[in-house]
């Protein structure tokens, strides 16, 4: 009786199982995030997929729950071009959507193995998971936004592990979890079946292997967590930030009929937090769409400003060569001393937004980009030094999107920064999730390294998060909105415990990716054993 219903509400919601699976994605991360939903995910798609006996069917189905799952989470991106959240989305949904489709037909084969071959397959399963993430990251440029563990964003006690492996095992750990629910289901539904039939099934608990592992990679995260619990004679006061939003409309930014308005408000709200003893002030990304190592006029007016201040600026700004060169930069401007000749210039542009890829051999790509420059990617790894309060600081600039790579706060963190410094501008996307998921980002950096992550801007998300992942601080208005025109001071602390040390991940990179093929491999091979009876 409980078979036969199980039977019918498969058949009758077959076809809406990728659309659960999509769901369950999208809320698993910002803006609407429930992150439990990570844990659960593909549970819908792949039971439904074990009782799918046509694999073209069950092929359009897991393409089109990924590319479903990642237009609801980046839909906000129509606010740059309405038709980039679908190609954005087919794109993502093929990683997605392709680990569905081989999950499904692997899982199909792996509930009928030995208690010990089904799990290597399961590991397998995961690692392949891991691998799609890392090819992501890497392939055409490289956009490697919103990892599974990304969804953990605002639960520390599961960052832990990031410390060793990076946001890999995190989302190694993940999907596992989801492989465990679904062959667990699976297994109940063929025992019903059985039974149903007056066969004796075998026992579930051959299937709790899985289910203890499982917890076990859990603990393991708890555990991690509560050894490096901060404590509070090791946190340090360094310094008050200042962190100004000028929430002007991207637009209008490189409108020469707004330049001076767009000035205007840098100024004023600046000024503003005067009052509050600033040891520092933080402009965001291209704040100054003006180089002003070459604009004398630009340059004098916000030294000006600085020494009105009376504190040094880090400021989002265009920097240009003599050999006619751009870069998209972060700059220091000091009191009485003026604009620092080093700056902090950002290593991996953006293509088709900062950047037109073989500009010189397919010149109709020029009408992508409305620019007759190309920004050059920096070659200085090297921390900005920084003195604030007669003391010299390390921190290592990341511009825009450069948060989203693992191996460029990695860079930086090998080069002997203290602090990372997130200078970006997410106001294309509206007040929606973007700013959110771009946050969420950083708050992985911060852990993999253990290093405080402090972010500024446009128009939000700003603050501050420590090296446990912990979001100490975040700029928001009376009606707790990140998206509004403002600013504000607060203290930054840094753990000591962490001078001078690198975490496993920092030294030691994306080894966990190399255990994954292994994992594949190994999975492979157990997909040759003979089937149980």
């Amino acid at each position: 009786m409980v078979y036969n219903i199980l039977q019918t509400t498969l058949r009758g919601w077959g076809p809406c199982a990728f659309l659960a699976t999509a769901l369950l994605f999208t809320f698993s991360f910002p803006l609407h995030q429930v992150p439990e939903f990570a844990y659960c995910f593909v549970v819908p798609f792949l039971v439904w997929g074990y009782n799918c006996s046509n694999k073209k069917v069950l092929c359009w189905s897991a393409f089109t729950a990924g590319w479903l799952g990642w237009l609801l989470t980046i839909f906000y991106l129509r606010h740059v071009w309405f038709g980039l959240p679908f190609v954005a989305a087919a794109y993502g949904g093929l990683y997605l959507g392709g680990w569905l489709f081989v999950a499904a037909l692997v899982v199909k084969n792996a509930v009928k193995k030995s208690t010990l071959l089904r799990l290597v397959i399961l590991l397998g399963l995961s690692g392949f998971w891991v691998v799609l993430e890392w090819i992501r990251g890497w392939l055409f440029s490289g956009y490697p936004w919103l990892p599974l563990a990304a969804s953990q964003w605002e639960r520390p006690v599961l960052l832990q592990i990031l410390e060793w492996t990076g946001a890999s095992g995190l989302s190694f750990v993940l999907i596992f979890f989801n492989l465990t629910i679904s062959t667990f289901i699976i297994e109940l539904c063929q025992s019903l079946k059985l039974r149903n039939n007056g066969l004796a099934p075998r026992p579930l608990s051959k299937y709790w292997l899985e289910g203890y592992l499982s917890m076990i990679f859990l603990i393991f995260g708890v555990f991690i967590f509560l050894k490096n619990l901060p404590q509070k004679e090791n946190q340090q006061f360094v310094f008050n930030v200042g962190i100004v939003q000028p929430d002007i409309a991207p637009n209008l930014k490189w409108d020469q009929d707004f330049f001076w308005d767009n000035l205007r408000v840098l100024r004023e709200e600046s000024l503003k937090l005067k009052p509050f003893n600033p040891d520092v002030i933080i402009w965001p990304e291209s704040a100054i769409p003006s180089p002003l190592n070459e604009d004398i006029n630009m340059c004098l007016w916000t030294e000006g400003l600085v020494n009105e201040v009376n504190v040094p600026f880090l400021i989002g700004a265009l920097a240009k060569e003599q050999d006619n060169k751009w870069y998209n930069a972060i700059v220091e401007v000091i009191p009485e001393h003026g604009l620092s000749p080093v700056y902090c210039a950002k290593r991996k542009p953006v293509p088709f937004g900062e950047y037109v890829p073989l500009r010189e051999w397919l010149p109709f790509l020029n009408k992508v980009v409305p620019l007759d420059f190309d920004l050059t990617p920096g070659l200085n790894k090297d921390p900005l030094k920084v003195t604030i309060n007669d003391k010299q600081w390390k921190i290592g600039g990341l511009v825009c999107y450069e948060d989203i790579f693992s191996w460029l706060a990695r860079e930086s963190v090998l080069r002997g920064a203290q602090f990372l410094l997130v200078v970006t501008n997410d106001a294309w996307y509206h007040a929606e999730g973007g700013a959110y998921q771009h946050a969420a980002n950083s708050v992985i950096r911060a852990v993999e390294v253990r290093r405080p992550v402090i972010r500024c801007g446009n128009n939000g998300w700003s603050g501050w998060i420590d090296e446990y992942g912990n979001i100490r601080y975040v700029v928001i208005n009376d009606l707790n909105s990140i998206y509004f025109r403002g600013g504000n001071v607060f203290p930054i602390y840094r753990d000591t415990s962490w001078n001078g040390k690198f975490t496993f991940y920092t030294q030691h990179g994306d080894w966990f990716v190399i255990l994954s093929g292994f994992l594949i491999a190994f999975a492979a091979l157990a997909m040759w054993k003979k089937d149980v009876a």
